[in-house]
């Protein structure tokens, strides 16, 4: 489900499925705006989320400290995001390889 972009939500763009469901359970009000139709720079598709403006904060500590191997998430929620963002993938017509 597509929301209309308000002026204080922010976008972040990413092909890293599991970056995309680590924000997703870790950011209140974060949402899935879309999936491009086109394959990104490392031959994904780019998953776009959109936020509130005052998330801005832990968006970048989520971020950081998944890159740093220390982000702590609960599983069962971050799974679920994981199988939405899959099922979406597949919707758009990318085969299983190619998702991460």
């Amino acid at each position: 489900m597509k929301r209309e972009r308000v002026r204080d939500e922010k976008r972040f763009e990413t092909s890293n499925l599991p970056l995309a469901s680590s924000l997703l359970v870790s950011v209140p009000g974060i949402a899935l705006a879309d999936i491009s139709s086109a394959p990104g720079i490392d031959g994904r598709r780019v998953i776009i989320l959109q936020y509130p403006e005052n998330q801005e904060a832990i968006v970048q500590r989520v971020i950081e400290d998944f890159y740093r191997r220390c982000l702590h998430v609960q599983l069962y929620p971050y799974n679920q995001a994981l199988n939405r963002l899959r099922d979406r993938l597949h919707q758009h017509g990318l085969p299983g390889s190619a998702i991460q």
